[in-house]
Order: C-alpha cells, then structure tokens, then sequence
C-alpha cells in the first residue's frame, strides 16, 4: 500500500500487466468496426495489448519524469483516467463483439421489435466506447499540463521514490 502512494504510476504497470494476459487467455474474439465506407475487423487480443502498451508507456514516462512533475493530484487523475478508461474501452468492447456475434438469429429476423433492440444495444456500446476513448485521449492532456507546470515552476519533487 505504501509503495502506490510513493509511486502511484506503479498502477498503471499492474493493470497493463493484467490486460495483456487477459488478452492472451481470454479474448479469442473480433471486433467489427464500420467506419465510412470500410468495413475492419479487429482482434480483442489487439486491443488489450495496446491498451497495455499504452499504460507501459506512460509507466515508463513517469519512471522518467517523476520528480518534474508539478502536482501529485495531477498524477492521480491522469494515473486513474488511463487506467480505468483502457479496462473500459476493453470491457466494453469485448461486450460489442459478443453482442456482434449473436446479431442474427432467425428469430430475430422475423421480429423487428428484437432486431431493433439489437441495433440499440451495439449503438449504445459504440457510443460508450467512442465517448471512453475521447476521455482517455484528454486524460493525457492531464500529463501534459502536470510537466508543463513542474518544468515552468521549475519545481522539483519533494520526494524520489528509491
């Protein structure tokens, strides 16, 4: 417990740890996506591995910058938003797949009521997705705006995590 609150970044490492080997075990599944006029299919397993990709690299940035960085509380939202947004954009992907999956049954093509509530139900998951992902990228800006300040002030950490 002492070592998150010295080194709260060390969260993003155990998640991105976690999502990688949850994208080997666990998501075998495909994500279509619509965009335009081009249809892509996209493996969960990507996504979790970029998502840990992601959460490795800012780990990697705090390692870095730590005693740069302007405010703790800064570190707290950025650390919290990256990673609760990746896990959510996973989640909630692996969620639009399985729904993608099950899209047509035969019972579902004579019932127009259920086709619909289908259609809702992914709409609604690519708009969280879609809605997740726009926070996760202004979540970064939370990093940006933290060195920015801490090299202005040219303020220098009180502490230095050993």
């Amino acid at each position: 417990m002492m070592l998150i609150i010295k080194r709260p970044y060390s969260i993003l490492l155990a998640i991105a740890i976690l999502l990688f080997l949850a994208g080997i075990i666990f998501f075998d599944k495909y994500l279509d996506i619509y965009l335009n006029d081009a249809y892509y299919i996209v493996s969960l397993h990507h996504i979790a591995w970029a998502s840990s990709f992601l959460l490795i690299f800012c780990w990697m940035l705090y390692l870095l910058t730590h005693n740069l960085l302007f405010s703790k509380t800064l570190n707290w939202i950025h650390i919290l938003l990256t990673a609760s947004c990746s896990v959510i954009i996973l989640v909630f992907s692996y969620f639009l797949s399985e729904s993608t999956e099950s899209s047509v049954t035969l019972s579902s093509v004579y019932n127009a009521k259920g086709y619909l509530n289908h259609y809702r139900l992914q709409e609604t998951l690519k708009k969280v997705i879609l809605i997740t992902t726009a926070i996760l990228v202004l979540g970064q800006l939370t990093y940006l705006m933290n060195i920015l300040m801490g090299l202005a002030k040219g303020k220098k950490r009180q502490y230095h995590p050993s």
